[in-house]
């Protein structure tokens, strides 16, 4: 209010504009620091824990193969390259995270279904069927779970 107790129209709107812009300003800096948290534990630590527990279930399915076969040298390995498993697995996580993210969890359920029909064995020797099926089933639970809770975590429905 400027001196007399008459109201000055242009510091109103500056006060408005200012802290419009200032609320606007840290509410955008909010978000985007919730959809970056959200994707670094679906992505990054999602990643962490699902290759370590892959891996140690590959190896316990490995030693069973050499010990069936009385075989203790080397034999092939039955596990998918590192590098494909990682990038099949940020994308799945980034998919899982982004479709709860956008309101439309039943994207979800469509690529699980893709999958599901991708690994049906049709018949006997069904080149799509490999040992340990399983190991990819528990990997898929894994970044399930992290891609649920990124995606929770940035649409801010759990409190960090």
């Amino acid at each position: 209010m400027s001196s007399g107790g008459r109201l000055n129209l242009e510091q109103i709107l500056q006060d408005f504009i200012f802290r419009s812009w200032r609320g606007t300003m840290c509410t955008t800096i909010y978000q985007v620091f919730c959809l970056v948290i959200g994707y670094s534990i679906s992505l990054v630590v999602g990643h962490l824990v699902t290759s370590r527990v892959t891996r140690y279930l590959w190896d316990i399915a490995e030693r069973d193969v050499r010990k069936s076969k009385n075989q203790e040298q080397y034999l092939p390995t039955i596990r998918t390259t590192p590098i494909i498993a990682l990038w099949h697995g940020t994308a799945e996580r980034f998919l899982y995270t982004s479709t709860i993210i956008l309101g439309r969890p039943e994207g979800i359920a469509v690529w699980l279904a893709f999958k599901a029909v991708m690994r049906w064995k049709v018949y006997e020797d069904d080149p799509r069927h490999i040992p340990g099926s399983a190991i990819y089933v528990v990997g898929t639970i894994v970044s399930l779970m992290f891609g649920i809770l990124g995606g929770l975590i940035a649409i801010r429905q759990w409190n960090l």
